[in-house]
């Protein structure tokens, strides 16, 4: 069993979102427990916040407005029975199957959690009124207010992290893609390889590459001038594109000369250390040539690569 987060772990932050976590649970906690409404709901407010918290987008707002629009659907289905036919063991599984029934008339592919659950919820967790009466609107007025806190506190701790902490989130994730192509060559290199398990290491690079680079797009909608991220993107595509060329290279059964791969290895090791700051200067040749056209689109995107690093690790 594991007991320290994996190399992997830490270049995708989670340490970060850990203590992203503790903050703003700490924080809805305190804001919201000796509330005289919300403070009777604090399961929705905490897992509002665990809902709508993001590793890496700046606001996390889309999420967030998922989880209000999810639970004014179910909290209205829920009411609208309620209110004409109470609660009893028809209403109770009649207001969850309308939900769903709705909530896949707008998206057939999602099933929306939050609406069941708020369904569920206004039947299971009512409040009476002065009367001693079960209140509809009561239920629905605190389930909703207790969404919505949570959402305010994650969508406000989302912006404040990213914006501290946008370029490292970049640079980390990068810097992962990098190894993971490092480890796709160095296996392409050992005789003994499964080629199957190697294309799926491939595969799974490409999958990857394709949400790092998603990760830092969304970041650039809130830091529209960054040219360091903008660097970072542009190295994110041309890392696809080398782990593209590994690819034709092993369906097309190419001969490589194992000393050209060996190349590969070695720039993209030192670019990693450039990344970490432990070198401050990049060693590439920029005349060197093999015999195979894959291997030297590589050794090109490689010279892109060297240019976006310096200019992000300089930005």
């Amino acid at each position: 069993m594991r007991l320290l987060l994996s190399r992997e772990a830490k270049l995708f932050d989670s340490e970060l979102f850990i203590f992203k976590v503790f903050v703003s649970i700490l924080t809805g906690y305190v804001l919201f427990h000796n509330h005289s409404i919300i403070g009777k709901d604090m399961i929705s407010v905490l897992f509002g916040i665990m809902l709508s918290l993001e590793p890496v987008s700046v606001s996390g707002f889309k999420s967030g407005l998922g989880q209000i629009e999810a639970s004014i659907i179910g909290g209205s289905v829920s009411a609208i029975i309620i209110y004409f036919g109470g609660i009893n063991y028809i209403t109770v599984p009649l207001a969850v199957a309308l939900t769903i029934y709705i909530t896949l008339t707008m998206d057939f592919k999602n099933l929306s959690i939050i609406a069941i659950f708020t369904s569920i919820y206004m039947t299971q967790f009512v409040q009476l009124n002065q009367m001693n009466e079960i209140s509809v609107w009561l239920t629905f007025r605190l389930r909703m207010m207790a969404v919505i806190s949570g959402v305010i506190v994650a969508v406000s701790y989302n912006y404040i992290f990213s914006k501290l902490f946008y370029k490292k989130l970049a640079k980390k994730r990068t810097i992962y893609l990098f190894e993971k192509l490092i480890s796709n060559f160095s296996r392409f290199l050992d005789k003994n390889v499964e080629i199957d398990l190697l294309k799926t290491s491939i595969t799974d690079t490409f999958i990857d590459a394709d949400l790092i680079r998603n990760n830092i797009i969304d970041l650039q909608k809130e830091n529209k001038n960054s040219n360091v991220l903008k660097k970072y993107n542009e190295t994110i595509l041309r890392l696809r594109n080398i782990n593209h060329y590994l690819m034709d290279i092993i369906l097309n059964d190419e001969i490589i000369n194992g000393n050209d791969i060996e190349n590969v290895i070695n720039i993209l090791k030192e670019q990693v250390k450039l990344l970490e700051n432990s070198e401050k200067s990049f060693k590439y040749n920029e005349n060197y040539e093999s015999e195979n056209k894959n291997v030297n689109k590589i050794n090109i995107a490689i010279k892109s690569i060297a240019k976006n690093i310096k200019e992000a690790t300089n930005g």
